[in-house]
């Protein structure tokens, strides 16, 4: 081969390299891009108060760390990605009422395409797709549920604002069924569609603050951690970590909590563990997700989130519905003819 032919071969391979190198980059960007604008719709990770995370606890507490990490508490609330969603997303078609909703995915996450058909045309889009109206698109953001079911949140362009996907995935059973079929409910009651920022974030995320905007109805909710972390029956884990990161003092505060037993010793441990509170407060750490309650919204729950921390009374921060003992709960009965 003379040096003519390596030349121009030479010459060919260094484009053929600069061109894919340009594809790559450009697809690269993109898909960074496409990721940055679906961080933005989602609860925002990070809120003040002294939340530091899970992540956090990892160093000093491995074991308790690990256990925990394995727990469905941990995967109650995720963001969506192709490690986390269970759910079909093969170009599955779901119907209801006068709608049909087609499940895709792509390398930019899982979509709903919602499509809506003439008046008198069967909801059909296999037989009428071409006179079928696509409505909108809509990014999968949030999962709810790990066990036994999967329950989808769609984003929005109001904020972080995360809106039910009428249709949950149940798991063992590996299918889509309609969401208001699987809830134990009066079914002459008519279905209101479900915010994740207005109600599911109390139990199914960490210290979440929903903070609305009432004048546009978009929200910017923040959350210590998306799922149930250590600080959601610990509380807030700042000033413990401060204090314990100092060698000395973690060490001096060990061998005198060898004496502490249960209740309350001559130290400052700056965190919450259940195991040594009375069993009536104990409970209620389990009891401000696992029990029925009564929140009353307002400017101060919209701001701060629900102001229950590991260690109050529970008593003290909402009613707690108890039906064995109704004659000492007069407001419940105003509250079942208000919301049956």
């Amino acid at each position: 081969m003379n040096i003519k032919k390596k030349i121009f071969l030479l010459v060919v391979c260094v484009m053929a390299l600069i061109g894919l190198t340009t594809y790559w980059m450009k697809s690269t960007r993109s898909t960074y891009l496409a990721s940055i604008e679906f961080e933005k719709k989602l609860p925002e990770v990070g809120r003040p108060g002294g939340y530091v995370s899970s992540s956090q606890c990892k160093s000093c507490h491995p074991e308790q760390y690990s256990t925990w990490h394995d727990t469905y508490h941990r995967t109650m609330t995720q963001h969506a990605s192709e490690e986390t969603v269970l759910g079909d997303f093969n170009n599955v078609i779901l119907y209801d009422a006068d709608f049909a909703y087609q499940l895709v995915s792509n390398k930019d996450g899982y979509f709903v395409d919602v499509y809506a058909f003439p008046k008198g045309i069967e909801p059909d889009l296999n037989k009428y797709k071409e006179i079928a109206k696509l409505e909108n698109r809509y990014q999968v953001g949030l999962l709810t549920g790990s066990h036994n079911m999967q329950v989808c949140w769609l984003t929005s362009e109001s904020g972080n604002l995360q809106k039910i996907f009428p249709f949950a995935w149940l798991i063992s059973d590996k299918r889509w069924v309609p969401r208001k079929d699987i809830f134990l409910r009066d079914p002459k009651l008519p279905m209101k569609l479900q915010v994740w920022n207005n109600s599911c974030y109390r139990c199914h995320s960490t210290a979440a603050q929903p903070l609305p905007n009432l004048e546009t109805g978009a929200a910017h909710s923040k959350v210590a951690e998306t799922g149930i972390g250590c600080e959601a029956c610990h509380g807030p884990g700042k000033e413990h970590i401060d204090f314990y990161s100092n060698p000395l003092e973690r060490y001096s505060r060990h061998n005198k909590s060898q004496d502490a037993h249960l209740g309350k010793s001559d130290y400052k441990n700056f965190i919450t563990n259940p195991a040594k509170l009375n069993s009536k407060l104990s409970s209620h750490t389990c009891a401000q997700c696992h029990s029925v309650k009564w929140f009353v919204d307002g400017p101060e729950l919209w701001k701060k989130g629900f102001s229950f921390k590991p260690g109050d009374d529970l008593n003290e921060r909402t009613p707690v519905v108890r039906p064995t003992q109704i004659e000492n709960q007069p407001w419940l009965h105003s509250l079942i003819k208000k919301s049956p």
